[in-house]
């Protein structure tokens, strides 16, 4: 799908940029992650991350940027909710396996228990209750 198609794609949540850590494979306080740089959208069809458009510009709530990762909800395998790792009690890890081409990924997404509790709520509309460990 092109950048203009995802565009108009309906946005229902957003999580970040700023307080989101995003990282490939399960989540670890000593893995390599980016923080505060990605805006993790929930569509009807999918979970896009999209970098934001600017590192100097504090929460860049604007819509748009590359898109960094895109997980399409008929691909997710699991979807897994645990406590942060730091234990400050503050953050939640949204851990997301998924098919993409022929391999098996992971991503996970560290963001505030508030907005991954409302995130969970959306996947649940989208993704077979089977597929959610919450």
């Amino acid at each position: 799908m092109s950048g203009d198609e995802s565009d108009q794609e309906q946005v229902l949540f957003t999580i970040g940029p700023f307080g989101t850590a995003v990282c490939r494979g399960p989540y670890g306080v000593f893995k390599w992650q980016t923080n505060n740089m990605t805006r993790v959208e929930l569509t009807p069809t999918r979970v896009l991350g999209r970098k934001k458009r600017s590192p100097f510009v504090f929460g860049d709530s604007s819509p748009g940027g590359p898109v960094v990762f895109d997980i399409p909800y008929a691909g997710i395998r699991l979807v897994r909710r645990y406590d942060h790792p730091a234990k400050l009690g503050l953050m939640d890890v949204l851990e997301f396996a998924f098919v993409s081409a022929t391999e098996e990924k992971v991503l996970s997404v560290a963001a505030y228990k508030g907005q991954v509790s409302q995130a969970l709520d959306v996947l649940r509309r989208y993704v077979p209750a089977d597929l959610i460990r919450a």
